[in-house]
């Protein structure tokens, strides 16, 4: 009986002192009091991103850039589909030529697409520290369009060329 009761007292006694059951972690963005906060921007180690407002006047080069490229994407997609269903040259040639875009709607683009543009840039809180890498995305572009192209083109040589070759000739066998 001495035993069960010095046992019921250390048990009390270890429950009392223990921290009792485990919380869960804080979810991301709570601050919990004594914890360390990080610095500006949210982010552990880096420093906070300025984010200016862009103009249109900022935005106007994004456009000049980039309104060519997609019109010269969309018209490669075009000819692309009608050289692989093998149509003629000159229908090729005149479909480029109905492609191009008139000359009166590029300049409305691009007169009007800047001030869009950077609402939009605003409204995704792009920040202008990017500016060079986004002006450089056009033509990226186009290199990536361009060699897509080249290794499709190759592809298709290379099909070709293993049509003509003969198979090669097994040597004889040895017999033993």
């Amino acid at each position: 009986m001495e035993k069960d009761r010095v046992r019921k007292a250390a048990s009390l006694l270890a429950s009392k002192s223990a921290p009792g059951p485990l919380q869960p972690a804080p979810l991301p963005g709570q601050v919990v009091a004594g914890a360390p906060v990080p610095p500006g921007g949210g982010v552990v180690g880096l420093p906070p991103v300025e984010l200016d407002s862009w103009t249109a006047q900022e935005a106007q080069p994004l456009v000049v850039h980039g309104l060519p490229v997609v019109e010269h994407l969309l018209t490669a997609r075009r000819l692309g589909k009608l050289r692989e269903a093998k149509m003629p040259g000159s229908l090729i040639m005149q479909v480029k030529s109905d492609s191009a875009w008139p000359e009166t709607v590029k300049q409305t683009l691009n007169q009007s697409l800047p001030g869009s543009a950077a609402k939009l840039l605003n409204f995704v809180h792009f920040p202008k520290l990017f500016k060079d890498e986004l002006s450089s995305l056009p033509a990226l572009v186009l290199l990536l369009q361009h060699e897509t192209a080249v290794n499709e083109r190759l592809d298709k040589l290379i099909a070709d060329w293993k049509k003509y070759i003969p198979p090669a000739e097994k040597p004889p066998e040895k017999k033993p």
